[in-house]
């Protein structure tokens, strides 16, 4: 039974995409459906009974122009889900909360990628919650009513967050970059730099309005850019990031043995061996002094001298 489980999870995550492409297909087709159905039943009518053949083509070109308006719509969420790499359900989510409170899809996504990486139960360290990290205190502010726990519903975060920004944007009367560095660093700091002729921008609206797959390849050139001297050098030169050589290349050898530099000595271990050489001196000029204040040796020994002469030389 455990070895056909990651089998039967691979055909799931891969009939998962395609099962959801059939959904939102139905869900954008019934409003057309339903559109058509309401058009045949008024042509049915006693008072619409003499209706013209170019009457029903009309009627038949408004229900398919209001099918591709909503198809339109559903290729862009697609679009915008892959393009930020988050699921279809969260992206629906955000296309309809956007729809509602009056802002570009676009900007509603980068809003909720800065913010919260597209983590529902993001809380920071001053307390704001969800998608959009709303406060709870801007929350009852715009609702009245709600609770810290209901930021942690989806569609109740999506909805007041993006409605705090439209409102934002209005006050600012449309300047979209104003009304999100607002939405970072308050109304207030951003009215007060405004009234002393600063800018308050802190580059938050230009990480939000940035297009991510952009923003992904600047970072890994920014971290290559930084990446030390010896890796970038190495990278040229064949040799991998942890240093092993990847591929010998003719007088790769002699540049590496020409780079080389002299180790310099250990501070330490140079000042033992300091000590050592002194303690060695000590040593030798002790041994001189104790040759100059040893008594002096005794004449040799003459080979014809005779133990009563010897005796003599001894005693005196």
């Amino acid at each position: 039974m455990l070895r056909f489980g990651p089998r039967a999870r691979a055909l799931l995550e891969r009939a998962r995409r395609p099962l959801t492409m059939l959904a939102i297909g139905a869900v954008l087709a019934t409003p057309a459906s339903a559109f058509i159905m309401r058009e045949d039943a008024a042509g049915a009518s006693p008072g619409t009974a003499a209706r013209t053949s170019a009457g029903a083509s009309g009627s038949g070109s408004m229900g398919s122009a209001l099918s591709s308006a909503e198809l339109a719509e559903a290729r862009m969420t697609l679009g915008l889900s892959k393009l930020y790499s988050v699921p279809v359900g969260v992206a629906i989510q955000i296309q309809k909360a956007a729809t509602t409170e009056g802002i570009s899809p676009r900007l509603a996504f980068g809003l909720v990628h800065t913010e919260s990486a597209f983590r529902r139960t993001a809380v920071s360290h001053v307390g704001a919650i969800g998608y959009t990290q709303v406060m709870p205190g801007t929350a009852r502010y715009l609702k009245p009513g709600t609770t810290r726990s209901d930021l942690f519903d989806a569609e109740t975060n999506l909805h007041l967050g993006l409605r705090y920004l439209k409102g934002l944007i209005e006050r600012y009367g449309g300047d979209v970059r104003l009304a999100l560095t607002a939405y970072n660093r308050g109304p207030g700091i951003v009215d007060r730099a405004l009234k002393r002729g600063r800018n308050p921008e802190n580059g938050y609206a230009t990480k939000v309005l940035a297009d991510p797959a952009t923003s992904r390849q600047g970072t890994a050139r920014a971290r290559r850019a930084t990446a030390p001297d010896a890796v970038r050098a190495g990278a040229s030169r064949g040799t991998s990031v942890c240093g092993r050589p990847s591929g010998r290349a003719p007088g790769t050898a002699t540049a590496r043995a020409s780079t080389r530099t002299r180790r310099l000595p250990n501070p330490s271990v140079a000042g033992s061996h300091r000590g050592t050489e002194r303690h060695r001196r000590r040593a030798q000029a002790g041994a001189a002094d104790a040759r100059r204040h040893r008594s002096p040796a005794s004449p040799a020994q003459s080979p014809n001298e005779t133990p009563i002469s010897r005796a003599v030389r001894t005693a005196s």
